[in-house]
């Protein structure tokens, strides 16, 4: 341990270094304490782990949209899907006034309710179901050996699996009575085209701002094209953008059909 120890990079250094170093550690459970993006929690982090690795390194993994998130989030209610351990849950606890962090994953929930125990925080709810198009249904959820991040239902990885039941967010915030929904960010590896037909009148009511994966490999392996996603969204009077040196930039919607496309989409109500 302590011969590793002398060779952790320096957070916030060269990125090179730092992946090459994770090489080194991943799956491993060589654990420190990090500090946290923009909330200042410490939380013990499993260098081991990918996600939990960048969260050390950067204080968030994605640290830039989590950068853009924190003060279009603040006093409003956050929907994190697809939470994972819980990066972006933890780095806007502080900017949000409640966090609904859903999370297919059993084996991810008990890690981030660990966090959420380790620090107190009272405004987040963590919720262990599968969002999806309908309620009550029972689904296989493939273990990624590679990433927490990369579980999905429509890959089976021959690591095993887990069995998690469906949600839709619509039901959730008519049952949970929440008025209005500000942000969602969204990365649930081939599931975001049923999410969102699951939160048609969230789109339509709240109008929150979006944050979502377009992944073209995992959307032809879940059977649907990215652009069926976006213009899904496209018809509640959204527009596209994409983050570009931190700031916002059209997106180029041509960009849809090729079989590589891989990008964090943001979506701005036109009104």
């Amino acid at each position: 341990m302590a011969q590793i120890l002398r060779f952790v990079p320096n957070p916030f250094g060269r990125y090179r270094r730092r992946y090459e170093f994770f090489q080194r550690v991943k799956d491993s459970n060589l654990t420190l304490h990090g500090r946290i993006r923009h909330s200042g929690l410490r939380v013990p982090l499993n260098l081991g782990d990918y996600v939990q690795y960048w969260m050390f390194m950067d204080g968030a993994y994605e640290h830039r949209l989590v950068d853009f998130l924190c003060p279009r989030v603040k006093g409003g209610v956050l929907f994190d899907v697809g939470a994972n351990v819980g990066s972006y849950t933890l780095s806007l606890a502080k900017s949000a006034q409640q966090i609904y962090s859903f999370e297919a994953s059993p084996s991810n929930c008990r890690i981030l309710n660990g966090f959420i125990e380790h620090t107190g925080l009272s405004n987040v709810e963590i919720v262990n179901k599968a969002v999806s198009d309908s309620c009550g249904q029972e689904i296989s959820l493939f273990t990624s050996p590679y990433a927490t991040g990369a579980h999905t239902q429509f890959h089976d990885f021959g690591t095993g699996h887990e069995t998690v039941t469906t949600i839709t967010l619509d039901q959730f915030a008519k049952d949970r009575k929440i008025g209005k929904v500000d942000v969602i960010k969204m990365d649930i590896e081939g599931s975001e085209l049923r999410a969102f037909q699951g939160a048609q009148q969230i789109l339509r009511e709240s109008r929150p701002l979006l944050l979502v994966e377009f992944n073209a490999a995992v959307a032809t392996q879940a059977g649907w094209k990215l652009s069926e996603l976006h213009d899904l969204i496209r018809q509640y009077g959204y527009r596209t953008y994409e983050l570009h040196r931190r700031r916002l930039a059209l997106f180029d919607e041509s960009k849809l059909s090729d079989s590589n496309c891989f990008a964090n989409l943001i979506f701005l109500h036109e009104s």
